[in-house]
């Protein structure tokens, strides 16, 4: 529901204040702010912290919700931009429940390790759990394998869920949905 989105319109701003004080009191923590939302995030930060607060907290991330190709390509330039605003640890897109093939800009993909992508099915094409980009170690290698043997071309089998492997992903969703 949209009350759980700190980023809606309709959440009292002292909710988005209080989550981001929580996440300054528990550094050891990782915080995952999800939005459907990116539009708001740098206005409502500032209604929220009007002296930048001391920054946004080092360790809260930023993501947004996107399932289709059309949500991607008019949501993640507004992630970007707080991405470049507000610089925190990493940026991410879920994009659970798929309705179809996104691929992703190369702007957000350049960012390496601090650009996640969450698809709602993992590994070996069929098995539940979450993979993101930059992803790495065996479960990776079975889903680049599988693809391998589906014909997708990969390029080398390493256990990395890279650009290439994620192309690779997003043509087996298309071609699934066929």
């Amino acid at each position: 529901n949209s009350l759980s989105d700190i980023f809606d319109n309709e959440v009292p701003i002292q909710w988005l204040r209080e989550a981001i004080d929580a996440a300054r009191a528990a550094p050891h923590v990782t915080f995952l702010f999800l939005t459907k939302r990116p539009q708001n995030i740098e206005r409502l930060w500032y209604e929220a912290c009007p002296e930048g607060h001391w920054g946004w907290p080092p360790n809260a991330a930023i993501g947004c919700t996107v399932v289709t190709q059309p949500e991607a390509d008019r949501d993640l330039k507004h992630l970007m931009a707080a991405f470049a605003v507000l610089n925190p640890p990493f940026i991410f897109i879920s994009d659970e429940p798929s309705q179809g093939p996104v691929m992703l800009p190369p702007e957000f993909l350049a960012l390496g390790r601090r650009a996640w992508a969450i698809w709602g099915s993992g590994n070996a094409l069929e098995e539940p759990g979450t993979l993101y980009l930059g992803a790495w170690g065996p479960k990776v290698q079975r889903l680049q394998e599988d693809l391998k043997g589906l014909g997708y071309q990969l390029g080398a089998i390493d256990g990395v869920l890279g650009p290439t492997t994620a192309r690779a992903l997003a043509g087996f969703k298309l071609d699934r949905r066929r």
